[in-house]
């Protein structure tokens, strides 16, 4: 399913009465749209199957305790990404003050008057 239609797919979700089962489709449909904040989203569904008491989640326990974990994982490497990221930027951006240093260093040897060679200086005294 496209983006599109799985968030068709989550809205029309809201008005159907809650059940383990709904709340397990939520959340996966929340782990593969990956907007902002749907990951905790989808964690907090799973979790509330795993500890629910009701007879109709009991059979989704195993299938939401393995949703969590991969849900927690998913999050874990979305940070990650996003602090790696960062750091690449970091690294361009000082990349590019080194490079505007050395072209700067450069233009400083360019200016600067030519020595004569030490054979020539040696000639003349």
């Amino acid at each position: 399913m496209s983006q599109g239609e799985l968030l068709k797919e989550l809205s029309g979700m809201g008005a159907l009465p809650k059940s383990a089962k709904l709340s397990l489709q939520t959340a996966m449909i929340l782990m593969l749209t990956r907007g902002n904040g749907d990951l905790p989203r989808a964690q907090l569904l799973l979790d509330s199957v795993a500890a629910s008491a009701e007879p109709d989640a009991e059979a989704l326990k195993p299938l939401s305790q393995v949703l969590a974990s991969n849900c927690a994982e998913a999050r874990r490497l979305a940070e990650h990404a996003d602090k790696l990221a960062l750091q690449l930027k970091d690294s361009q951006r000082r990349n590019e003050q080194l490079s505007d240093m050395l072209e700067g260093l450069k233009a400083i040897e360019r200016s600067l008057p030519t020595r004569p060679p030490a054979n020539a200086a040696a000639a003349t005294k």
